[in-house]
C-alpha cells in the first residue's frame, strides 16, 4: 500500500544485521555478475610510496587513482598509511591528498621496532615534496599508522571496511596484534574481524614463487638483515592470523608485471599534476624497470581491484577458478596449498590491454576538487630536510648475497583469532644465502678431499717406481751374462750404500754340485 500519513517509509536498502548475510550477499551479487552494492567502497590504502626495500612509482598511482575514483563517487578514502620507515614518504602521500583538495583524510605512519632506512627512498619522492605544497612534510608530522587504524575501525559500522595493502605488512601485523585501547576494548584481531570485510593483498606470486616476492620478504633494495626479517616475519604473521571472517584477495606479481601504466601522464596530465610529475621523474632518474607504456602495475591493480572488483570486462582480471585452498607464506615465499575452500583467492590476469586502458584513464582523469589557496589545515612545524643528493640505482640483491638473517623485535604474544585457518607455522626468515653457503662450503669439503685422494695415490705410485736398468737385453732374466736388473725403490728415506751381491748363475746353465772335501789332518789353530 502506499505510504499514508501515519506510515514511515523505509528504504529497500537495510544493513546486514549479522557478517554471514553480507558475505551471501556479496557472494550471490558477483556469482550474477552484479558487482558490488551501490555507495562509495570505505577504503584503508597501506602503501610505501617510493621508499624501502620495494620503492617503486606505481605506489603514486594507486592514490592517484583512488582520488579519481572517490571523484567519481565509487570510492571513500577513510585513511593512507605508510608502512615503512623513510620520513618523507608521507609527505608525498600529503602532496597527493593536497593537490585533489582531500587534506582531511587522516595519515598514519610506521612506528614500530625492525625497520631502518639506511637506503635512501627514489629521487622522486624528495622531488615531489620539494616541488609541491601540502600540510605534511615528513612522518614524524603524523600518528602512528596502528593508532590510526584502531581509530577509523572503530568508529566504521560492521564489516564495511576494505583494505588495500600495496606495501608491507607491517602495519597489519601491529594491528592483529594490538590491545584495547581508548578507541576500542576489542584487541587488534577482533576489531578487524567485525570491521573490516575484504584486504586485498599485493604480495607473492601464484600459484607458488620460487624466489622471495619483494612484498613479502622485504628483501631488496639494499634492505639490512633486522628490516628484513620484520617484513618477513610480517607477511607470514598476517596471513596466517588473518580471521576467516575477513575475504583475502592477493595480487600476484606476475599479474602487475605485464601491464604497464603512467606513460600517458606526460601528454595527458598538466605540469602542475604531482602524479605526472613523480612519473616523469622516475623515468629521468631511474630508468629501469620503464618500458613502452609505463611502468609495471602492481600497487594500482590491486587497489583497483579492492574498489571495482574483479572484472574482466572491465578490470581485465578474474579470481581464479577452481583453485580452492589456502596461501602459506614463509621466508618470503608463498605457495598455494589446494583444499578446501576458504577465506583466500588470488588473481589471474585474463586482458592486460584492458587492465592498462582502466587504470591509465584514471590516471588521465582531471581532478573534481581544488585546493585551497592555504592548506588546510594549517601546516604543523616541518623538519628540515637533509640535502637531496640524486641516489644511486636501486640495487636488486642478488638471492645469493642477502645478509644471514636476524631475529626479529620481539613482540607481544599474539592472540589467538576466534577462528584461526589451518594453516601451517610461519618459519623464521632464512634467507637463500645462508643455503647456498652450505652448498659451498659442502663442495669445497668434497674438493678438498678429492685432491687429497687423488696426490695420495699419485705419491704412493710414485714412491713405487721401479727403475730398471738393462745392459742391451730384451727383458729382465734374458741378458748377456746372466744380470738381473737393478732395482731401486724410491722412497723418503735417504739413501745407504749397499754391499755387491754376486751374480747367481743362469737358469739355463746346471747348477755344478759341490764335492765334500777329503779326510785329512785338522790344521791347528
Amino acid at each position: 500500500a502506499p505510504p499514508g500519513p501515519h506510515t514511515t517509509k523505509v528504504s529497500h536498502r537495510v544493513a546486514p544485521r549479522s557478517p554471514m548475510p553480507a558475505t551471501l550477499l556479496l557472494l550471490l551479487r558477483g556469482a550474477l555478475g552484479l558487482g558490488p552494492p551501490a555507495g562509495p567502497v570505505r577504503l584503508i590504502l597501506d602503501t610505501d610510496m617510493g621508499g624501502g626495500a620495494c620503492q617503486d612509482v606505481d605506489d603514486v598511482a594507486a592514490l592517484c587513482m583512488t582520488h579519481a575514483l572517490a571523484d567519481r563517487g565509487e570510492v571513500e578514502l577513510l585513511a593512507v598509511v605508510q608502512d615503512t620507515a623513510p620520513p618523507p614518504c608521507a609527505g608525498v602521500i600529503s602532496v597527493i591528498n593536497h593537490y585533489y583538495g582531500r587534506d582531511h583524510v587522516p595519515i598514519g605512519a610506521y612506528k614500530g621496532q625492525g625497520l631502518h632506512h639506511s637506503y635512501p627512498p627514489l629521487s622522486y619522492v624528495n622531488d615531489v615534496v620539494r616541488a609541491f605544497p601540502s600540510p605534511i612534510r615528513n612522518n614524524s608530522q603524523v600518528r602512528d599508522a596502528v593508532k590510526l587504524y584502531r581509530r577509523v575501525l572503530a568508529d566504521a559500522a560492521t564489516r564495511s571496511v576494505t583494505i588495500s595493502s600495496v606495501g608491507l605488512l607491517t602495519n597489519l601485523e601491529l594491528l592483529l596484534r594490538s590491545a584495547p585501547d581508548e578507541h576500542s576494548q576489542l584487541r587488534g584481531v577482533e576489531l578487524v574481524a567485525e570491521k573490516v570485510a575484504l584486504l586485498v593483498v599485493m604480495a607473492g606470486r601464484y600459484p607458488s614463487s620460487q624466489r622471495a616476492e619483494c612484498n613479502a620478504c622485504g628483501c631488496y633494495n639494499g634492505a639490512d638483515r633486522a628490516s628484513a626479517a620484520t617484513a618477513s616475519a610480517a607477511s607470514s604473521y598476517v596471513v596466517k592470523h588473518m580471521p576467516r571472517t575477513v575475504r583475502m584477495v592477493f595480487l600476484g606479481g606476475e599479474v602487475g608485471e605485464n601491464v604497464r601504466t603512467g606513460e600517458a601522464l606526460e601528454s595527458c596530465a598538466t605540469r602542475d599534476n604531482p602524479c605526472r610529475h613523480a612519473y616523469m621523474a622516475y623515468r629521468r632518474d631511474s630508468f629501469w624497470g620503464w618500458a613502452p607504456g609505463g611502468r609495471s602495475s602492481w600497487d594500482p591493480l590491486a587497489t583497483l581491484v579492492a574498489i571495482r572488483g574483479a572484472s574482466a570486462e572491465r578490470e581485465g582480471l578474474v579470481e581464479c577458478s577452481d583453485c580452492s585452498g589456502i596461501n602459506d607464506v614463509f621466508n618470503g615465499r608463498n605457495t598455494w596449498r589446494r583444499g578446501r575452500a576458504s577465506n583466500q583467492s588470488y588473481l589471474v590476469l585474463e586482458r592486460p590491454d584492458v587492465a592498462k586502458a582502466a587504470v591509465d584513464a584514471l590516471l588521465c582523469q582531471p581532478r573534481a576538487h581544488r585546493p585551497a589557496a592555504s592548506p588546510s589545515p594549517p601546516a604543523p612545524p616541518v623538519t628540515p630536510l637533509a640535502p637531496w643528493s640524486p641516489p644511486p640505482p636501486p640495487r636488486a640483491m642478488p638471492w645469493w648475497m642477502t645478509e644471514p638473517p636476524q631475529t626479529p623485535p620481539s613482540l607481544p604474544p599474539p592472540p589467538s583469532p576466534p577462528s584461526p585457518p589451518p594453516l601451517l607455522a610461519a618459519s623464521p626468515y632464512v634467507p637463500d644465502s645462508v643455503y647456498f653457503a652450505a652448498e659451498v662450503v659442502l663442495l669445497a669439503l668434497l674438493l678438498s678431499a678429492g685432491v687429497a685422494w687423488y696426490y695420495s695415490r699419485r705419491g704412493a705410485a710414485a714412491r713405487a717406481i721401479v727403475v730398471q736398468r738393462f745392459s742391451g737385453g730384451k727383458r729382465p732374466g734374458s741378458r748377456p751374462g746372466g744380470q738381473r736388473p737393478h732395482i731401486m725403490m724410491l722412497t723418503d728415506q735417504p739413501s745407504r750404500p749397499s754391499e755387491p751381491r754376486p751374480l747367481e748363475p743362469r737358469p739355463s746353465e746346471p747348477r755344478a754340485r759341490a764335492e765334500p772335501a777329503p779326510p785329512g789332518p785338522r790344521p791347528e789353530i
